[in-house]
């Protein structure tokens, strides 16, 4: 498929740039983290992880996209809202729900209370969107239990037209 480099939106790649903790952190899933950057596209996240909830899929997942523009900001671009937080990882971070289980010796996801060091790739993987616009977000994503934030992270990604090949 060839992608025409004038077009604002298409098949793409996500890149994360950064990542930073929520303003206001909570206390269900805490953790202390660090990027590290293999290539422009491939990102380990080490980190010490404290969960206090089980990460099942009696948690939700919200994700709310802010897209940078020519006057700043354009706050709530995305909104993505989807149940079952489990089921979620393994389709949008599949190799990290793998890596995650693997390294608290499960076979997946329910992960249960306790602390964790992990070291894992992240890969996002959103080809449930065959397209969408390109540029950069800032991208908050929440895990909720009965609406009670138990998770927060934000992180800027830039999505790109994607590399054929």
């Amino acid at each position: 498929m060839e992608v025409n480099s004038s077009a604002t939106t298409g098949p793409f790649d996500v890149y994360l740039a950064d990542m930073k903790y929520c303003p206001e952190p909570s206390k269900g899933i805490e953790f202390e983290f660090k990027l590290q950057r293999q290539s422009r596209k491939n990102v380990v996240i080490s980190a010490n992880v404290t969960i206090n909830v089980p990460l099942d899929d009696e948690l939700d997942v919200s994700v709310n996209l802010a897209k940078q523009t020519s006057q700043g900001w354009k706050e709530n671009y995305f909104i993505l809202e989807v149940p079952k937080a489990c089921s979620t990882m393994k389709l949008y971070v599949p190799a990290m729900e793998q890596d995650l289980a693997r390294q608290m010796n499960l076979k997946h996801c329910p992960y249960p209370v306790g602390n964790y060091s992990l070291s894992v790739p992240l890969e996002i993987n959103v080809g449930v969107f065959p397209v969408f616009p390109y540029g950069k977000y800032l991208s908050k994503v929440s895990v909720m239990k009965k609406k009670k934030r138990v998770f927060c992270i934000h992180g800027f990604v830039n999505v790109v037209p994607k590399k054929s090949g």
